[in-house]
């Protein structure tokens, strides 16, 4: 709904109200709950190249551990006024946002059955009949771990419901500094809610306890509810968010065939969906974790019953360790600087060049990471066992928290023309140089783990989020696109051969002819190379390889193909280094000089043609038929593929795999 009322003859205000639900679904439906089995804590595991698919639910993407169901409703009302004074723009005027989010979130609710942290470990525990790590989720009867709950076991209530309620604030002015020469600058402030339990839910949070350092801090911290903390809420509001901008524009010819635009500003994110999404902590809900020979924990045999070791239909049993999910209480709101320079010019007519410059900075990024790994007692706190973990009361302790940073930096050259010497002709080109760093993955959920495993291991050092930070997974720092489109001229060549200019012959014959394409070229995308036999655990991070000597980041010139597997082709080859690479002795750090950092290697480059080729038979003035075939990837050239993430615990080089086939697509469209 939307209300506009002049005030003056040239000030307006402007009210607007709108209401959005979206309800998408992801459920079991009629089905059972059952367990899922995978090979490891990735998401793609393979066998030679070919994918492994084990019984259960969505078998090959261990990180779709939830079903939902149930809307998310949002409400928005905005008011502002409008004018000028004085020949200068002004607006101003204010927002307010309430977000429900009522989804049934079934957080493992098929139990969750993996077999090792690398394939060969993982291979040897499927004939064994045992896993190395088991989660489900659960109701605790209101038990802690440790405590005793009485068989059977039932899944746990999964409804929940939560809302925000957050406002803007915001102020523009638009100035025609000289008659060539407009700026626009204004001024922004958001306030965002914390996420609120709604119908007597009871929210709670892992809170550090006391201690000097961060490892005492996890190992005497405890879970509290909301209400009971001093701020009220699961973390403290961030109250600071101001939001500046300022573009300008400049004829800089004066004859509106050259421009310089520039521009920068602040945008703050909403932290409550990333929140509502990854949070479920209520005193009916628990998620088992159990971790092979780690603590209290022996073997984990495999089970077909979904509650696995804790299925049973009498007695009691201890409550083991439960996955906790945990936000920092002084988290910050997610930020970003973005900044532009942009020269165009116009070269002939309908013809433009343009140089940009563009860059961006996020600050304050939400990562999420397991500060309660087996082993991390040992490593940091000098706990005898091995695999201790900091806190033994609970399982993995998942925290979120606003360390993460990115950096982004391109340079742009275009050219473009829509009507080229009147021949029918468009085109455009565009080449990028780009150079992007983060240490948070292209989305929250693929954080959760090296490989977007189930346990959600996140960054390697968890006390140490520099050491992810590396080139993001969206690097690609050479990439040019082109495309045209032509209205081919032949009925003109037609008219010469059957009795001059617009025969009925030339016309059908010869004209309606058009050809499109679109050309595109990449730099390889970057990829980590983890060794997972050096992995503790399947809730353990893969350690990264450790070079002791030169290697071809960017792989071998002219990969040779592997002659025992089809279509695999050997990228990088260790053992033609001089050094060679061995595994990091540990996860938890100090890491040794040579440790690869994350997306440290290169894959191979990419480029593919796109080709159209249509004729049109006109039939009258306002009727027609039109043919098109479409051929993509015109030149069938099947292009070098290397996995985002590489697992050289199981193969003694980096693999690549060659994909890509022509496809072609024939339409026929009737105008009228």
């Amino acid at each position: 709904m939307n209300w506009t009322q002049s005030l003056s003859p040239a000030w307006a205000m402007n009210a607007k109200a709108s209401y959005n639900r979206i309800n998408l679904a992801r459920s079991l439906g009629a089905r059972f709950a059952t367990p899922r089995l995978f090979m490891g804590n990735f998401s793609q595991a393979n066998i030679g190249g070919f994918l492994t698919a084990l019984p259960g639910d969505l078998p090959f993407d261990p990180t779709l551990n939830s079903q939902f169901t149930g809307p998310i409703n949002l409400f928005q009302g905005s008011l502002d006024f409008s004018g000028p004074w004085r020949n200068q723009q002004f607006r101003l005027g204010a927002a307010y946002f309430y977000t429900q989010d009522n989804r049934r979130v079934g957080s493992f609710q098929n139990g969750q059955f993996i077999f090792g942290p690398s394939l060969p470990q993982a291979l040897n525990n499927l004939l064994l009949g045992q896993v190395s790590t088991f989660q489900v989720a659960v109701n605790p009867q209101g038990a802690l771990p440790g405590q005793t709950v009485a068989l059977p076991l039932a899944q746990p209530d999964f409804s929940r419901s939560l809302s925000s309620h957050d406002f803007s604030l915001y102020f523009s002015h638009n100035w025609r500094a000289h008659p060539r020469l407009n700026v626009v600058w204004g001024l922004r402030y958001d306030f965002y809610d914390t996420p609120r339990a709604r119908n007597g839910q009871v929210l709670f949070n892992f809170i550090p306890g006391a201690g000097t350092d961060i490892f005492t801090q996890v190992r005497n911290g405890q879970l509290q509810s909301a209400g009971s903390l001093s701020e009220g809420s699961l973390y403290k509001r961030d109250w600071d968010n101001i939001a500046p901008r300022i573009g300008l524009a400049w004829d800089v010819t004066g004859d509106g065939r050259t421009s310089l635009r520039a521009g920068y500003g602040i945008t703050y994110v909403s932290t409550f969906n990333t929140v509502a999404g990854y949070y479920q902590s209520t005193p009916n809900f628990a998620i088992v974790s159990l971790t092979a020979n780690t603590g209290t924990t022996g073997v984990i045999p495999l089970s077909t019953a979904n509650f696995g070791p804790l299925a049973g239909t009498t007695g009691t049993v201890t409550l083991p360790g439960t996955l906790v999910r945990g936000i920092e209480r002084n988290i910050d709101t997610p930020f970003v600087h973005f900044w532009n320079v942009s020269l165009e010019r116009e070269l002939a007519r309908n013809t433009v060049a343009a140089v940009r410059y563009t860059g961006s900075a996020g600050r304050d990024l939400l990562t999420v990471y397991n500060v309660n790994r087996p082993g991390s007692a040992a490593a940091f706190v000098g706990d005898p066992n091995p695999t201790a973990r900091l806190n033994p009361q609970f399982g993995p302790i998942y925290f979120l928290r606003s360390d993460g940073r990115s950096n982004y930096n391109a340079l742009l050259v275009e050219l473009s023309n829509s009507t080229w010497q009147t021949i029918g002709l468009q085109f455009s080109a565009r080449y990028r140089y780009a150079k992007a760093n983060d240490n948070v993955p292209a989305s929250l959920g693929s954080s959760f783990g090296n490989f977007g495993g189930s346990f959600a291991p996140g960054l390697v050092s968890p006390f140490n989020p520099d050491f992810d930070y590396g080139p993001a997974d969206y690097d690609l720092r050479h990439r040019f696109i082109g495309s045209f489109d032509w209205e081919v001229p032949f009925e003109k060549i037609g008219d010469r051969f059957f009795g001059g200019s617009g025969s009925a012959i030339a016309r059908q014959v010869f004209g309606g002819w058009q050809l499109t394409g679109i050309i595109s070229a990449n730099h390889g995308a970057p990829f980590t190379v983890f060794n997972c036999a050096g992995a503790a655990t399947a809730e353990t991070p893969c350690p990264r390889l450790v070079l002791t000597g030169e290697i071809d980041r960017e792989g071998l010139e002219g990969s040779r193909p592997d002659p025992s597997v089809p279509n695999r082709f050997v990228f990088i080859d260790p053992a033609q280094t001089t050094g060679g690479v061995i595994t990091p002795g540990n996860v938890f750090g100090p890491f040794p000089a040579g440790a690869t950092g994350r997306n440290f290697f290169r894959g191979p480059g990419f480029w593919n043609v796109d080709l159209g080729v249509g004729k049109r038979f006109r039939f009258t003035e306002n009727s027609s038929v039109r043919f098109r075939g479409e051929f993509f990837n015109a030149f069938n050239h099947p292009n070098l593929f290397v996995p985002a993430s590489v697992d050289v615990g199981s193969s003694s080089y980096v693999p690549a795999f060659k994909s890509g086939r022509r496809q072609i697509q024939l339409a026929m469209k009737f105008v009228f």
